[in-house]
């Protein structure tokens, strides 16, 4: 008996439990993106309901439909040589590299509802599934995420196109922080070193689990399955059709144009995983001083100066709010001045909004 939680997707009729399965393999990095996209803006009544299983040929960065977290450096990625596309799925800036695999479903809107909580998490099964094929225990959640360890192993992403609902997940066989830190616009030194240690702490990949990065095959089969395990579906193996052949130019255009600019209110907080991420705050008295929040499990872990002068009332501000969800005490306000502690509020609200 199908779950009540479980998604429209599980209760369609007999014989119709099917997703057609385009299996890329390794392909130009931007072909990695611009296949489901294709797909998904021919998506129709008739339409088959889709699994992409992809992975680029080199590193680049994705810029989520949201604009979340720390942009992109033009000076940065010019250097490196990475490119820079936009996407239409949520989230923010992501680094992704040739030891990635994708798996992006594409359904009906109404046989998958999202953002429905119920039909996020069917959407993850895949990669928790892939996971433990290849050795590494993981679960759905917190949040949108997959984790292991207390570490996040897989970010997603969805979206509705049309008549399609698209969601984006993956497996990581391997994870670079130091070259997605290098990439990153971030204000200052310290908030480089602080964001680069959240990710290696946060972070986790089969490589961070096994000490081996697993082969393409080896992930791709492990999807497969998974997919079909956790989807209650068989994969039939298909190809383009001539109209989303056909869309592949124009979506790339569209891939490679100005992403969206940032959300209101969030230049100054960055996420790492669900719960856990860097919150940047400017005060102004007696002097402008800018700390950094580093947030862990919902709460306060620490406060850092940007600036060694400022280490002193980084101290104070982690005695007041050290430990404690992300709301400033009455207690702790009598001793700020006005002006800082709407700057403390305004930050940790946003904080609450992006990270928990």
């Amino acid at each position: 008996m199908t779950p009540r939680s479980d998604p429209r997707i599980l209760r369609r009729g007999p014989g119709s439990a099917r997703m057609r399965l385009l299996d890329l393999g390794i392909v130009p990095w931007i072909r990695s993106q611009s296949v489901h996209h294709a797909v998904a803006a021919c998506f129709d009544d008739a339409s088959p309901d889709t699994v992409v299983l992809v992975r680029p040929d080199r590193p680049y960065l994705c810029v989520g439909h949201h604009g979340l977290g720390p942009q992109p450096s033009l000076t940065a990625v010019r250097r490196l040589g990475l490119p820079v596309v936009r996407r239409r799925l949520g989230g923010g800036t992501v680094l992704i590299t040739p030891e990635q695999t994708f798996y992006v479903l594409v359904v009906h809107r109404r046989r998958l509802p999202l953002p429905d909580p119920a039909a996020l998490r069917w959407c993850l099964g895949p990669a928790v599934g892939a996971y433990a094929r290849l050795g590494v225990a993981a679960a759905a959640g917190p949040g949108t995420d997959v984790t292991g360890s207390g570490r996040k192993l897989c970010g997603s992403g969805s979206a509705t196109v049309g008549a399609a609902s698209v969601f984006g997940g993956n497996v990581l066989g391997a994870f670079d922080p130091d070259l997605f830190v290098e990439a990153l616009r971030l204000p200052s030194g310290a908030a480089r070193r602080l964001m680069a240690a959240e990710l290696r702490a946060q972070m986790g990949s089969v490589e961070q689990a096994t000490g081996a990065v697993p082969g393409a095959a080896a992930v791709t089969a492990a999807l497969r399955d998974a997919v079909e395990e956790g989807c209650a579906t068989r994969l039939v193996p298909g190809e383009l059709t001539a109209a989303e052949e056909a869309a592949l130019p124009g979506v790339e255009r569209w891939l490679r144009g100005s992403p969206s600019r940032p959300a209101a209110g969030s230049p100054g907080c960055w996420k790492v995983r669900a719960g856990c991420g860097l919150v940047r705050v400017v005060l102004t008295r007696p002097r402008r001083a800018a700390l950094l929040l580093t947030v862990r499990a919902g709460a306060v872990a620490a406060v850092t100066a940007e600036l060694p002068r400022d280490r002193g009332l980084a101290a104070a501000v982690e005695a007041a709010l050290g430990g404690r969800p992300l709301e400033l005490p009455p207690e702790a306000a009598g001793g700020i001045a006005a002006e800082d502690r709407a700057a403390l509020t305004a930050a940790l609200g946003a904080a609450r909004r992006l990270l928990l």
